[in-house]
């Protein structure tokens, strides 16, 4: 199906197609216009149900090569802090949408320790970069 979700903030629909469902989990996972993926309970979500998209036409989606688990005791890195990483482009994970938001970082405030990302939509945040997972490859617009 191709699908819009209701976003409250923006007061506005985002449109995407249902790529595929997890029965454990109880949610379908929504493949969004801008190629942001979102797991949601489509239950819980304001929908608009467009159309019946056919199986060959969804989306395919390619896995990334699975990394080598660290070392029992390593940690992972943490982002380092500073102007450096300005004008880069990041993917940042949003824990409850369980994907990656992408943006560029526009400033370091050395006071704080903090950057300003300006997201691909329009919005913007100033994040400690160390306390986030930070997609550092950072994917095309």
């Amino acid at each position: 199906w191709r699908v819009g979700v209701y976003w409250g903030p923006d007061k506005k629909y985002y449109y995407g197609v249902v790529h595929s469902y997890d029965k454990a989990a109880g949610t379908h996972l929504v493949v969004y216009e801008d190629s942001t993926m979102e797991s949601l309970n489509l239950v819980k979500v304001k929908v608009q149900w467009v159309e019946v998209v056919p199986v060959a036409s969804r989306p395919i989606l390619i896995e990334a090569p699975a990394e080598e688990p660290p070392a029992k005791k390593a940690k992972a890195p943490k982002a380092k802090a500073g102007k450096g990483h300005v004008g880069k482009r990041v993917g940042i994970w949003w824990e409850d949408d369980a994907c990656f938001y992408y943006g560029v970082l526009e400033s370091y405030d050395e006071s704080k320790g903090t950057h300003h990302i300006k997201y691909d939509d329009g919005t913007d945040e100033h994040l400690h970069l160390g306390e986030h997972k930070v997609d550092w490859k950072g994917k095309a617009k």
